[in-house]
């Protein structure tokens, strides 16, 4: 797992109000605040890849209340529907400094057996939660209920939006996301170590 990009980009600095050290703290500025709840989807477009995607999100999507941005290469000639903001192919650079951060969380619903996606390790090491579909690959990290939530219907699928759509509940997530991946799965420079000893 290489080292997580932007780990500080949500946070300032900022007194308690009783004095003493200042905390760390996790914000949204207003821009963020004002728009509808902007969710990110990286995959490469196949059928497979996309899996339940575009069908459980329309409901949720079609009317604006909620914002869906599709990254990725069209590997499979598919209809995107208008509702999502597809943008192609993004650097990881683009990702965790133009999107992910302000960004509620990323959605994978993948019906593909895969390993660990690293643009999924990215977006939780950049305290984003994940909303996952249910598959061994998925809940290896996925702890559901904590880093993010893993979705068997569309109705889990539409409770786990709304769930993160909570500001506390979103900062809840993506901290135990970022936690999960700086203190259990690690960084290019653990695995290096790890291997030279």
């Amino acid at each position: 797992v290489p080292p997580a990009p932007n780990l500080a980009v949500f946070c300032c600095n900022s007194a308690p109000p009783t004095g003493g050290k200042p905390s760390l703290l996790l914000h949204r500025d207003v821009e963020t605040l004002q728009r509808p709840p902007r969710w990110l989807a990286v995959t490469r477009l196949t059928a497979n890849k996309l899996g339940s995607l575009f069908e459980w999100s329309e409901p949720l999507f079609r009317d604006g209340r909620r914002e869906l941005h599709l990254f990725g290469p069209m590997q499979e000639q598919l209809d995107i529907p208008d509702w999502v903001h597809y943008h192609g192919s993004a650097t990881p650079e683009q990702l965790a400094n133009e999107w992910f951060p302000g960004a509620q969380g990323l959605i994978t619903l993948s019906r593909h057996a895969e390993g660990r996606p690293q643009v999924r390790l990215e977006a939780m090491a950049s305290a984003l939660p994940i909303v996952a579909s249910r598959m061994p690959a998925h809940a290896d990290i996925v702890n559901n209920g904590r880093t993010g939530s893993l979705c068997d219907t569309p109705q889990d699928y539409a409770d786990a939006l709304a769930g993160m759509e909570d500001p506390a509940t979103h900062l809840r997530m993506g901290a135990a996301a970022r936690s999960l991946v700086t203190h259990e799965i690690g960084t290019w420079d653990d695995c290096a170590a790890r291997y030279m000893n």
